[in-house]
């Protein structure tokens, strides 16, 4: 058994990918188990066969990089793992209400979802963002970058909400203008309004 306790953490990104790569077939030759401990989720779902993910001492989630991304059970699960959107909302017979807006209730990937409070997740490719004249119940570009072939775009909501979306080529808006925000069909991920309310529905099970 190898004990790995934060391996790369002193690298730069490329030399830190490239180690992650020799590492890692280095191991699978060698059919050496091994525990890698680190704080870098895009790390762990390299590296890891299986992931375990711990938060203020409890295992949370556990399961392959497959699992941790399609199917988080914490919202906080799905911002570490996805960079999720992570938005107080209200399920309320065919809506769904957030400071990002009040949409449809076929946003949601469980329409089935119960009805009330709940943490809402969508990710930053999942989150339309259309041109307006107004900010009223909509938000403002207040940062845009480049990451490779995408359009990175950041704001905040009249509300003081941060989002984050990601574009694919160069057009879609500037710093400055106004938009609203609309999720893709199915995309919106909705959890128990709190961490511990997740922690009582496992132990019942």
């Amino acid at each position: 058994m190898l004990l790995l306790d934060e391996p790369f953490g002193s690298l730069d990104a490329r030399t830190r990918r490239e180690l992650r790569n020799d590492v890692r077939e280095i191991l699978n030759h060698q059919n050496t188990a091994s525990i890698l401990v680190t704080h870098d989720p895009e790390e762990a779902m390299e590296m890891g066969d299986k992931i375990v993910y711990l938060q203020e001492g409890r295992i949370v989630q556990s399961g392959t990089a497959a699992t941790f991304y399609d199917a988080p059970l914490t919202a906080e699960v799905a911002r570490t793992f996805s960079m999720a959107n992570v938005i107080d909302g209200v399920i309320e017979g065919d809506r769904v209400q957030s400071a990002f807006g009040d949409w449809p209730l076929d946003c949601l990937r469980n329409a089935s979802a119960p009805a009330g409070v709940a943490r809402l997740a969508v990710r930053p490719e999942d989150l339309i963002v259309t041109r307006q004249e107004s900010t009223a119940k909509g938000a403002v570009v207040v940062d845009r970058r480049r990451a490779g072939p995408d359009i990175v775009l950041s704001g905040r909501t009249d509300s003081g909400q941060r989002w984050v979306t990601r574009l694919n080529g160069s057009n879609g808006p500037q710093i400055g203008e106004a938009v609203s925000l609309a999720p893709v069909r199915g995309s919106v991920m909705a959890f128990p309004p709190d961490f511990n309310s997740v922690q009582s529905s496992q132990a019942a099970r």
